[in-house]
């Protein structure tokens, strides 16, 4: 007897999740419901899936955990409550053929989430994930902070133990947006800051794929869970690589797959997560017009780049500074007009 097309997840006792629980695969969502037994037809890859035991209170965590599947295969998982994470249970006890009909079928644009998720794989997951069984969650830290928690509570030698927390972290690369190289000094110190194709190569250069998985790890984490540090992430990579002007230019591959990345991401980002009628935006919009600036810079005829832009505009009202940002000897402008008093990287003003 032949099994099922492309992949299976059987979900048991889903009525212990909650009737107001709300699970999902990838960048999608749906209510459970009683009679909910799994998904199928499911493409082969690695999966998100995620649930929440409700969305209604607007403050219930929301849990995540990465799966591969391969095409006919057949995944059985079983909530942990105490655990807070789904775990893999004997698929051969499942009566299957009763309950495929009962079981929805994959609600994701293929094509979409193979390009959101076309650098994903058990390198990078097991690269960025605290661990491949335990679910990321909203509150999921960064090491990088809990790194600058300690070293705080150090200096000032505050007498509280600290539970090692390593096993738990987003193990995201550590990106120093100020770095130097130690031997630049005078034109070339200024030249290394204004282009950091030097930094990327030196963080990636060893595996660029790994920082396209990056970029399209941390952007799923940000969006499906609403993960801050997996936001701040997102952004400070997508600025590093966007101020490697040199490495851009010169990797055509490379800069065309951004493009497309970028794109998908930028149609996938919810309107709300950047405009918000009270205020309250995830996504900072200054530094996401900064960051669409750098790209105008290198892209600027690009028809790819023609389309993001229109994207940008259209959903989300904002576009790049079509004006160059340094002058014919150049010196970067400044906008004075934008000046910010409270960003501790802008330069201090003096009258």
């Amino acid at each position: 007897m032949s099994g099922p097309p492309l992949g299976t997840l059987i979900i048991e006792d889903v009525e212990t999740l909650g009737e107001n629980a709300v699970l999902g695969i990838d960048t999608q969502f749906f209510t459970v419901q009683n009679f909910l037994k799994g998904i199928k037809l499911i493409p082969a890859g690695y999966h998100l899936l995620h649930y929440s035991c409700s969305v209604d209170d607007g403050v219930s965590m929301r849990y995540a955990w990465w799966f591969l599947i391969d095409a006919g295969g057949v995944l059985s998982v079983k909530w942990a409550d105490e655990e807070a994470e789904f775990r893999t249970v004997d698929a051969s006890d499942s009566s299957f053929g009763n309950i495929y009909q009962y079981m929805v079928s994959y609600p994701e644009n293929t094509e979409k989430w193979s390009i959101l998720s076309l650098h994903i794989d058990s390198e990078a997951l097991e690269e960025y994930l605290p661990t491949l069984t335990q679910a990321i969650t909203t509150a999921t830290p960064l090491a990088e902070e809990n790194m600058v928690l300690l070293d705080i509570l150090k200096s000032k030698k505050l007498d509280i133990s600290v539970t090692n927390q390593s096993h738990d972290e987003l193990k995201y690369t550590i990106i120093e947006p100020h770095k130097k190289r130690g031997d630049a000094v005078g034109e070339q110190l200024t030249k290394d800051l204004l282009d950091r194709s030097w930094y990327l190569e030196e963080l990636f250069g060893h595996d660029v794929e790994l920082l396209l998985a990056e970029i399209q790890i941390s952007f799923v984490h940000f969006v499906v869970l609403c993960n801050l540090c997996s936001c701040t992430q997102w952004m400070s990579l997508l600025a590093l690589v966007l101020k490697s002007k040199h490495y851009l230019k010169s990797s055509h591959v490379f800069s065309q797959t951004i493009l497309r990345v970028f794109k998908l991401q930028l149609e996938t980002l919810p309107k709300d997560y950047v405009m918000d009628a009270l205020g309250m935006q995830v996504v900072d919009r200054i530094q996401l017009k900064a960051i669409l600036s750098e790209f105008n810079e290198v892209f600027e005829k690009d028809e790819a780049w023609v389309a993001i832009i229109g994207i940008t505009q259209r959903k989300f009202g904002i576009g790049p500074s079509l004006q160059s940002t340094f002058d014919e000897s150049h010196f970067e402008k400044y906008d004075l007009l934008a000046h910010n008093e409270d960003d501790e990287d802008a330069p201090a003003i003096v009258f």
